[in-house]
């Protein structure tokens, strides 16, 4: 269910309560503080929850995206660089670096302001094409080598392109993953795979899920879910 909540410091905050949600999580996007917090959350928990959290949730503000010259971004089993092209006039261009097939170039007119939100916004969204397209090459081999490791093969894996849902499994037994894991490190990577295999074996969320996951992760369930949770993606989306 979506809310907005008020608050003297950070303005209007949209507000996401859910069931079966235990903690309550802060995240930033374009600028606007987002709150994912348990379905019982009374207006009381959360202004204490957002006065107790304030130091944290300022240093996680949106507005820490940067984007500078020679910036190198880790992406899944590769990377890119953003680059100054005084060659171009107003196009980003991106493409494979032919020496390097595991990185990335994102080249960007000299002459933009890299710190202006709607040039980081062109970016951002650079960045996600590139994750979108190459996602299939990086992460799905990774997940068909999870299923084998863990011994729980899906009907069939595929990308999908959301960043609130980074995987999901269908009743058939279908498998898709988010082209923004492409944006996490192999644990946490991982950890989402994990997640969606342990649905074949249990398909809510209940202990005996969360016992199947944990065995998939060697005990490091709870560590990885709070990384994700609280992973400051480097670019808007």
């Amino acid at each position: 269910m979506l809310y907005k909540i008020t608050d003297k410091e950070f303005g209007i905050i949209k507000l996401n309560l859910r069931r079966g949600m235990k903690n309550i999580i802060f995240r930033w996007k374009n600028d606007q503080l987002h709150i994912i917090a348990p379905i019982e959350a009374t207006p009381e928990n959360l202004h204490k929850s957002i006065d107790d959290n304030r130091p944290r949730i300022r240093a996680c503000k949106a507005d820490g995206i940067r984007f500078y010259e020679g910036q190198v971004i880790p992406l899944f089993r590769s990377s890119l660089t953003i680059k100054l092209d005084p060659s171009l006039d107003k196009y980003l261009v991106w493409g494979r670096d032919k020496s390097m097939p595991n990185h990335f170039i994102v080249s960007v007119p000299t002459r933009v302001d890299l710190n202006d939100i709607a040039v980081k916004k062109t970016i951002s969204k650079v960045i996600s094409d590139v994750c979108k397209r190459y996602a299939p090459e990086f992460l799905l081999p990774f997940a068909r080598q999870e299923a084998e490791r863990v011994g729980h093969i899906p009907k069939s894996f595929d990308i999908s392109h959301g960043k609130r849902r980074l995987g999901y499994c269908t009743a058939q037994g279908d498998v898709k993953i988010s082209h923004f894991l492409m944006l996490l490190d192999e644990e946490m990577v991982r950890c989402v795979i994990c997640h969606e295999l342990a649905h074949l074996v249990h398909l809510n969320h209940s202990p005996a899920f969360y016992s199947t996951l944990n065995q998939f992760l060697n005990g490091r369930q709870k560590e990885l879910d709070f990384e994700i949770n609280h992973f400051r993606w480097p670019i808007y989306t």
